[in-house]
């Protein structure tokens, strides 16, 4: 099984993340497969266990496997993966897209920094493209405070954007932290 292209597109809005993806997946078997592709959810300080998952298989809909495939902590955060079954022919290239809704993640002094991740773990072979989009209302970032990877990235007044082709993937967390033009009442 070899992965064509990742792509997410992560929409703001002042309280939630929305997270789309979509993948490209070809099956270099010379034998029919059945398998599972997992949607990891993260939870800042909460488990995300009722966090539902929608997803496609080669443009049709399907559901995830009863309850949660698997959990884990990581320091502060939590993390379940929902299990959708899929299934591929000898020489098949089937596309797979998933989306989820999350609070947006508070954090820095004061909670007054606004937090988005998204982590890629390793790939034996490169993507022939991969990117990160991050669509938000205007004047909802009112300062980007850094980024991970530290370059690359091209920021606007309604987005932030990062690609690459050809692509190997080794365990990244891409990053996005800023103060929101959006604060919250201080105090009382």
């Amino acid at each position: 099984m070899r992965t064509i292209f990742h792509t997410v597109d992560i929409t703001l809005t002042r309280d939630t993340v929305t997270y789309k993806t979509k993948s490209l997946f070809k099956y270099t078997g010379d034998k029919a497969v059945t398998g599972s592709i997992l949607v990891p959810v993260y939870g800042n300080g909460e488990f995300p266990g009722e966090c539902p998952v929608s997803a496609k298989f080669a443009d049709a809909a399907v559901s995830a496997g009863a309850g949660v495939a698997r959990t884990w902590r990581l320091g502060e955060s939590c993390a379940s993966a929902r299990g959708f079954s899929v299934k591929f022919q000898p020489g098949a290239t089937k596309s797979f897209e998933s989306t989820f809704t999350r609070p947006l993640i508070k954090a820095g002094e004061g909670m007054a920094e606004r937090l988005v991740l998204y982590e890629v773990l390793d790939e034996r072979d490169k993507l022939e493209q991969f990117q990160v989009a991050i669509k938000y209302p205007k004047k909802l970032v009112f300062q980007t405070l850094s980024t991970n990877p530290h370059s690359g990235w091209q920021i606007g007044e309604t987005g932030a954007w990062w690609s690459g082709k050809e692509w190997l993937p080794r365990h990244t967390v891409f990053q996005f932290r800023f103060f929101p033009g959006t604060f919250e009442k201080i105090g009382g």
